[in-house]
């Protein structure tokens, strides 16, 4: 899909499409389960956490936070971690 849709030629884990705009908001959110998998194991993390947080990365670009430069992807990774703690994810 990364190849196909957005030209690029790597492995991502999760890609986000913007279907409609605000206010009919429509979106699809693709996650690697397979690449989720093994970042949960390279991260010490759980399965269910890190698809957690990939969805959350994938709204978080709906909502047009950026991941290019060190400082959107600190930026992103505090909010990640914010929505994380409010649902109460455990992270093991």
């Amino acid at each position: 899909m990364n190849e196909k849709h957005l030209n690029h030629r790597y492995v991502t884990d999760v890609i986000t499409f913007e279907l409609e705009q605000y206010p009919e908001l429509e979106t699809e959110i693709y996650v690697n389960l397979d690449r989720a998998k093994s970042q949960a194991r390279a991260y010490g993390d759980t399965f269910r956490n890190e698809t957690t947080r990939l969805l959350i990365h994938g709204l978080l670009h709906v909502l047009g936070y950026k991941d290019k430069s060190k400082k959107e992807i600190a930026l992103m990774r505090r909010e990640e971690d914010a929505v994380l703690g409010s649902l109460r994810a455990r992270k093991n």
